[in-house]
This record gives structure tokens, C-alpha cells and sequence, in this order.
């Protein structure tokens, strides 16, 4: 249930050492000898039901779940232990979070024992306090809170039971690298490479990310940068690296004393990105094994919260692993698309969107609107246009504004879709554009998707994507594409960028449902895009998300359906509905 082989393996450990540590070393027969010599009320029965495995794995939970461990000691506090888990509500989110590590020892400073002493003439007598601090304000007759520290999900669902109602910061997320990524490295590296990758990552298949992109080991960050190295890294850096493995008499794989291997295997000049690209794959990697996907875990829980707790029906331990598996989701999905600890501004920016260069980017959207017009009626040049692009309102932002008075049935538009060699519509059933790695990826989708819908979208969405990233300047359709929304502007109002939270006004409705089906039909087709190497190969640094989803939304609202396809047709496209004859 909880899909985390890692957390489910220690679950399993912790069981077999009770079940050893109760069969095996003597605790079951020192309780009963124990019990014996101490009560002869005892009666065979009772041993037989009372004193099981099961009621001593019950009290074992009991201590691990509710004592205070003070001082290097375990401690069970009357009244203090019903104290439960919240977030303190001065903790921040994005750059002023509270970071990793802050919170450690938070717990301390609000638990502790404190020694009084007491002086009379005859004697000096000394008491001992047990003291409890409020760590935040808490009004009369409301529920007392605490911060258990900056713990770890596995940590609350392993001791207590239990997950933090919210995203919890401080949840590092089990990731996997890629066995076949350090087979194929490994191979293609020296003899002293290999042994190190092989050794390490063989022990130490997955390690554990936060949200931020950092790893909860200096160890396993170190060994992901050495792995990178030789992954991604330029000849250069990785020759630096090799030398000082080589020059260096020690058999080891992890080298944390050796300053000229730790600055060119571990703390190289590339490393920052290298290390971002590595646990970005890991991720995806990570996500691939789930047998489900984040928005089948998100309507699972919705099915589990409709019924009532107190209904026979609902399972506890279901409804914390959908859970827990929502919480690794989010920050595997978060490792894949962004990488928020990147303050240093390094990471691959969404900035490289819609606009070509900084002459287009500084016109107005009307002095667009007439390169466009000049565009149709001077290079398409159609047989019949009886409609102009402007500026309209009521939130349509553009629409198509007749020239002449048009009657019901009248044709307005006629255009043919080359023009002096140049595809003037782009069309999902043109697979042939004279740009040869670009071909061999479209013939591939054209002939391996897995309906026509999938293979229509997927075929229009990448012309349009290498027609405005790629193409850019040498690009006929141009002045079309400038007058499209842009990234910020679709992000202003289309379903792709809103958060969960924000559909929330939708509970109770199939409305919520599907567009939560749409978000993640649209992000498994862009996990399928950064998956296969041709499509990275074409795109490069241009395959971001915000990228992706702009031109999904473009394709998504504006292209056409005819004779089995998908086209995006200018001028045509900027006709909006209207139910109403005016």
C-alpha cells in the first residue's frame, strides 16, 4: 500500500526483530517467570491470552509511540503524551521556510527537567520537575499542540502511526537510481570509474530527496555527483577526476580526506547542474516504478474521506498510505519539474517561452496584431478574407473582426495550406518537414502511438513546439505564433497551472474529476517527452514543463478537428464561439 520498498523493508525488519527478541531471547519466559513469582492469580488461560507476541508488540508501540526520550533516556509522562503533532503557524513557505536541520532539537526547549532545592535548618532537599512548554499561543478550552522537530514522514508513520495532515517540509522522498544509467556509465569508464560506481551504487540502490533537491546523505550527494561526473560532465573535468583517483594509493570508494579528489570527483565546477540532471532522471526513474500514478492516489483519497472514520467500512492504514504515497508523489513531481533550491539561478529557466527575440518581445500586442493582418493578406495572401484580427472584449483578448457584411453561409476565409513551400496550417497529418531528426521523431509517433487521438495530439504538439523553440526566427508563421497567449498569460487562466487547492470550489462535482484526469493525462504525456532521448535530443533545454503545457493548452483550445486530424489554422483560429445571434 505504501508502494516505498524501503520503508515497507524496515517495517518487515522491525517486526522480525520483535518476533526474535520475543521467541528467541528469552523476554517471553522472563515475563512469565517474572509474572509467576509475582501474582498466583495468574491462570494458564490468562497467560495464554494476555501475555502473546501481539500484546507484547502492542506495549512496544505504547513506548516507541508516546515516550519522551530526554537526556539520552525514554520517559512516559501522564497528561504531557496526549500532546499532539501541529506545524508551528509561524513557519513560512518558499524562501523563508524553515529550513532542514533548524528545528532539530526544537523538542528540547520545550521539554526538560529542572531540579529545585529546598533549605531548612535541619536539611537541604532537592525536587525534580518534569517541565512542558507551550511553543506557540493557544487560547482558553482549545487543543494543545506541539512540533515533534523537523522529523521525516517515515519517522511519524514508523513511531506514531500517523502522517502530518499537510505537506510536511521536512519529508525526504525515497529515490532510485537507475541501474541500467550505472551499468552504462560504468562501461564506458576506466577500470578505477567502475569499480567505485559499481561498488557503491550496488549497496546503495536509492537514496532519499527533499523537496528543495537536496539528499538527506552528504555521502550519497557526493557519490550522485561522482556518478554525474561521468554521466553528463564535459571530458575535461572527468580526466581532472581520473587523474587524482589514479595518483591516489587508496583502495577505497568513498574518498572523504583526500582534498584533490574531493574538489575534482565531488566538488567539480559542473557539479551543481550534473547533480540537479542525476536526481531529476532519479526521480523520473523513481515515478516510472509506481504502479499508480499522483492523481489516481488523489481521487483514492477522496473515495476514503467520503465515508466516515467511524464507518466499518473505512480502513485506517488504507487511508495513511494513499496518503504517505501523495506526499512522495508530490515531491517526486516537484524533483522532475522544478528544482526550488536552485537560488543561485542556474537552473534550466522557463524563461526561453514564446518570445523570439527582444524586438518582437517589446511590441505591443496591437502593433502584433498588425504584423499579423500584414502577414495573411501580403505573404498567405488567401483567396477569399473577409475577417482582420483586433483586439476585443469581454476577455477574449483577440478575436476575428469582419471586413465587409457577411451573411449566414457566406464564405469568409479561403487559404491554401502551403504557401511558397511553407506549411501556412500545421497539421497533425504532415509527418514530412525537411528537417530530418525532427522527421524520424514525428514517423516514429506516427507509426507507435497507441490511438489516433494520442497520435493527432502528440504529432501537433510537437510541430508546434519546434516551430516556435526551435525554428524561432527562421520561422514562417511567426507573426501567428506571436499573437498567441503567452506562458504567463495561459498560466493566468488555464486548468494546466492551477494547483489541487485551487479546484477545490469544484468538490462534490465530475467537473473536479476530470480536470484532474486532464492535468495528468497532460503530465504523463510530458514524463513519455523527457523519457525518450530523440524528443530531448530535438528539444534540448527548451523541454521545460511550462513550455510543454503552453503549447498542450494551445493545441488543446485552438486546433481544429477535420478529415481525421488536428490543425492549427491562422486567422481561423481567433474566431470565437458565441451561442447567440446578434
Amino acid at each position: 500500500m505504501l508502494q516505498d520498498d524501503h520503508l515497507a523493508s524496515i517495517a518487515r525488519d522491525s517486526r522480525r526483530r520483535l518476533e526474535m527478541l520475543w521467541n528467541q531471547h528469552g523476554i517471553r519466559s522472563h515475563v512469565h517467570s517474572l509474572l509467576q513469582s509475582t501474582n498466583s492469580r495468574w491462570s494458564s488461560r490468562d497467560y495464554e491470552t494476555c501475555f502473546t507476541f501481539e500484546s507484547f508488540h502492542r506495549f512496544v508501540s505504547i513506548v516507541g509511540s508516546r515516550a519522551m526520550v530526554l537526556n539520552g533516556n525514554k520517559h512516559l509522562v501522564p497528561l504531557p503524551d496526549m500532546t499532539n503533532y501541529a506545524p508551528q503557524p509561524h513557519r513560512k513557505s518558499g524562501d523563508d521556510r524553515v529550513r532542514q536541520g533548524e528545528q532539530k532539537f526544537s523538542f528540547n526547549l520545550y521539554h526538560y527537567f529542572s531540579t529545585s532545592t529546598t533549605s531548612t535548618a535541619r536539611e537541604t532537599s532537592q525536587t525534580r520537575y518534569m517541565i512542558v512548554r507551550t511553543d506557540r499561543d493557544t487560547p482558553s478550552d482549545q487543543q494543545i499542540f506541539e512540533n515533534y522537530g523537523d522529523n521525516d514522514n517515515t519517522l511519524y508513520l514508523e513511531m506514531f502511526g500517523f502522517l502530518t495532515h499537510e505537506q510536511n517540509d521536512f519529508h525526504c522522498a525515497a529515490v532510485d537510481i537507475n541501474p541500467s544509467l550505472v551499468v552504462k556509465t560504468s562501461s564506458s569508464s576506466p577500470s578505477v570509474v567502475k569499480d567505485i560506481l559499481q561498488q557503491y551504487f550496488d549497496n546503495n540502490p536509492s537514496t532519499c530527496a527533499y523537496g528543495d533537491g537536496t539528499l538527506s546523505s552528504k555521502r550519497d550527494e557526493d557519490m550522485f555527483a561522482f556518478l554525474a561526473l561521468f554521466t553528463y560532465s564535459y571530458d575535461e573535468e572527468q580526466l581532472k577526476c581520473i587523474s587524482a583517483l589514479e595518483s591516489s594509493n587508496v583502495k577505497e570508494i568513498y574518498f572523504d580526506h583526500d582534498e584533490n579528489i574531493i574538489m575534482t570527483c565531488y566538488r567539480y565546477k559542473s557539479r551543481h547542474d550534473n547533480l540537479r540532471n542525476l536526481i531529476q532522471d532519479a526521480a523520473r526513474y523513481t515515478l516510472s516504478l509506481k504502479p499508480t500514478l499522483l492523481v489516481d492516489d488523489s481521487l483514492e483519497l477522496s473515495f476514503l474521506e467520503r465515508n466516515s472514520m467511524s464507518s466499518p467500512s473505512f480502513s485506517y492504514k488504507r487511508w495513511v498510505a494513499v496518503r504517505f504515497r501523495i506526499q512522495e508523489k508530490i515531491i517526486l513531481e516537484n524533483l522532475v519539474h522544478t528544482y526550488k533550491g536552485d537560488e543561485e539561478g542556474t537552473r534550466r529557466k522557463d524563461d526561453q517561452q514564446c518570445e523570439f527575440d527582444n524586438d518582437y518581445t517589446r511590441k505591443s500586442l496591437n502593433q502584433k496584431i498588425d504584423d499579423f493582418n500584414e502577414f495573411i493578406y501580403e505573404v498567405v495572401k488567401p483567396s477569399i478574407c473577409h475577417i482582420k484580427a483586433a483586439v476585443v472584449a469581454d476577455g477574449m483578448r483577440i478575436g476575428a473582426v469582419a471586413t465587409e457584411n457577411l451573411r449566414t453561409d457566406d464564405i469568409y476565409l479561403q487559404l491554401l495550406p502551403r504557401v511558397h513551400g511553407n506549411d501556412i496550417i500545421l497539421s497533425s497529418s504532415v509527418i514530412t518537414t525537411g528537417y530530418d531528426d525532427f522527421d524520424v521523431l514525428l514517423h516514429d509517433y506516427s507509426n507507435n502511438s497507441s490511438s489516433d487521438m494520442d497520435k493527432h495530439t502528440t504529432i501537433l504538439l510537437l510541430r508546434l513546439m519546434y516551430e516556435t523553440f526551435i525554428l524561432r526566427e527562421r520561422n514562417v508563421l511567426r507573426p501567428y505564433l506571436q499573437i498567441l497567449p503567452t506562458i504567463d498569460e495561459q498560466k493566468v487562466s488555464h486548468v494546466l497551472w492551477m494547483a489541487d487547492d485551487d479546484l477545490d470550489s469544484l468538490a462534490g462535482s465530475d467537473l473536479r474529476i476530470e480536470v484532474l484526469k486532464y492535468k495528468q493525462s497532460v503530465l504523463n504525456r510530458y514524463r513519455s517527452f523527457i523519457r525518450n532521448d530523440a524528443v530531448v535530443r530535438v528539444f534540448g533545454q527548451f523541454l521545460t514543463r511550462d513550455n510543454f503545457l503552453w503549447a498542450h493548452s494551445i493545441v488543446d483550445s485552438r486546433s481544429i478537428w477535420w478529415d481525421g486530424a488536428r490543425h492549427l489554422v491562422p486567422m481561423l483560429d481567433l474566431v470565437n464561439c458565441s451561442a447567440v445571434s446578434l
